[in-house]
């Protein structure tokens, strides 16, 4: 079965374009087309994949905008959403540090035995925000305060109307970090207010190590509900 799926990532032109370590991964139409392409976020180079429309992809990362992320930009989860309401699905990218294997950080446990770091060793850093511009191009939204200075261990992404204003907001996991709320102020900016929300800490008021989330209605009574993983 393995070798099945390696064969026909192969012949889709999905393997072998990206070198080094691959963690997140969103599927979308981002020029509109009809077909599903792929943007995978990375270790080193991040990939963006245009879907051909016959079972095969092509790498069009060069010169689409989502080429100029720092090499040791760790980058973990992604997703697709209109944050301007334009027609145009835009992407947003959680960081989580800076990282080469030459800056590793070597930790050990008992003074012996190598183990893993706690993550407050690393540097803490934002995400990134990429508007969809059209015509296979995009570029990193203006870093004002809200993203920009907006410093975390970002892993996952969860996008709602969590205000019910009409525009998408963006809700990010943190780990040993507290969570991010961007509410959308509808003029191509957020602002940070996970704190206002109720969303930053736990109930005691704590960083958690925040992983994978999401946002459903699971009551059905139109407001939306939050679930975290820690």
């Amino acid at each position: 079965m393995g070798w099945t799926v390696r064969r026909r990532c192969l012949s889709a032109g999905l393997a072998g374009a990206t070198l080094g370590y691959s963690f997140g991964v969103a599927a979308a139409d981002y020029d509109n087309d009809g077909n599903t392409d792929l943007f995978l976020a990375n270790m080193g180079r991040n990939t963006l994949y245009h879907n051909n429309g016959d079972g095969a992809f092509t790498d069009v990362t060069v010169g689409s905008g989502l080429d100029n992320k720092p090499e040791n930009f760790n980058q973990r989860w992604c997703r697709g959403f209109d944050y301007d309401n334009d027609g145009l699905l835009d992407l947003f990218v959680t960081n989580y540090t800076t990282w080469t294997p030459l800056t590793d950080r070597r930790c050990v446990k008992d003074k012996a035995t190598d183990a893993y770091c706690n993550p407050t060793v690393y540097t803490s850093i934002a995400s990134r925000l990429y508007r969809n511009l059209g015509h296979g191009s995009s570029k990193m939204s203006p870093r004002h305060p809200a993203i920009g200075t907006a410093l975390g261990k970002g892993m996952g992404i969860a996008i709602a109307d969590f205000n019910q204003d009409g525009k998408m907001d963006i809700f990010v996991a943190n780990d040993t970090e507290r969570n991010f709320l961007f509410i959308n102020q509808g003029d191509g900016t957020f602002k940070e207010q996970g704190l206002l929300y109720g969303v930053a800490y736990d109930e005691q008021g704590h960083s958690v190590s925040g992983m994978g989330t999401d946002a459903k209605d699971y009551d059905n009574d139109g407001e939306w509900t939050l679930f975290t993983t820690i």
